[in-house]
């Protein structure tokens, strides 16, 4: 298979799958927001962030699932190059939120055990609900990162840990299976789905832990932003969101920090 190394390449294969989602979601009355280092791209640079190289979406939970559910009926109508995978829909995908992956192409990460079906793609996070006390919330986050961790060290190449007690751990949480992992880590994520008077948010599986804790209120209006020239949606209060999560966010980072994060390795399917 031909490999994909060209920046400016890969981006425009991110940006024509978001503009998908978008379509996707426009036509089925959808609430999403860009997030992460996304929203933050839009904001400060109206696009990428220029040392980074992946999309991020997350909704909240109901759409969420009105969203897994529907894509790949939606998708199989435009031709199908996008799918949407899930846990539920794809039994060897380890991931506890969804993907929208281009067929076209193939995907290896860094020393995680391969998905077949995995191709360059945009994460979908969800949005869930999480209790309003601080004490619970931090005692949810935590358990969820160690299931989390779990799930992580099960799926990992062992050779990819230089200390001997990482390299016992990853042998142990092998032992257990990544779905032992899996199942935890997602009871902790929909324990609160069904109360109906939490006034909080949170998206588990972000990598900000209790920075990732907004207010439901954050969730009831969206605008739109200009991301590589083309308008998506967000949070009505995308300044609060990203304030919580980075702090003074226009500021940039130390040039040390300035480093695409995701090792993936893309291929064109059926190349010649």
């Amino acid at each position: 298979m031909e490999i994909i190394d060209n920046q400016q390449e890969i981006r425009a294969l991110l940006l024509d799958m978001l503009k998908f989602v978008d379509k996707i979601c426009k036509e089925n009355d959808i609430d999403y927001s860009l997030t992460g280092g996304t929203l933050l791209g839009a904001v400060r640079h109206k696009g990428f962030i220029p040392w980074d190289d992946d999309i991020d979406v997350f909704l909240t939970r109901d759409n969420y699932e009105r969203f897994v559910d529907i894509f790949n009926s939606e998708s199989k109508k435009y031709g199908g190059r996008y799918s949407c995978l899930t846990n539920s829909i794809n039994p060897d995908y380890y991931y506890c939120f969804a993907k929208i992956v281009d067929n076209t192409t193939f995907v290896l990460e860094d020393k995680l055990m391969p998905v077949d079906a995995m191709g360059l793609y945009i994460d979908i996070f969800p949005l869930d609900k999480i209790a309003d006390d601080i004490k619970i919330q931090e005692k949810a986050v935590k358990t969820y990162k160690r299931y989390h961790r779990g799930l992580y060290y099960s799926i990992k190449d062992t050779s990819a840990f230089k200390e001997w007690y990482k390299k016992t751990y990853a042998l142990f949480c092998r032992l257990l299976g990544w779905r032992f992992w899996h199942k935890r880590a997602m009871a902790v994520i929909k324990k609160y789905s069904d109360v109906p008077d939490s006034h909080h948010r949170t998206n588990f599986t972000g990598c900000y832990g209790m920075r990732e804790i907004v207010s439901s209120d954050y969730c009831a209006e969206y605008t739109t932003l200009t991301f590589e020239g083309e308008s998506f949606q967000v949070l009505k209060e995308y300044d609060k969101y990203l304030k919580n999560v980075y702090g003074n966010y226009m500021q940039y980072p130390p040039e040390n920090e300035r480093a695409n994060k995701h090792r993936l390795k893309i291929y064109k399917r059926n190349a010649q």
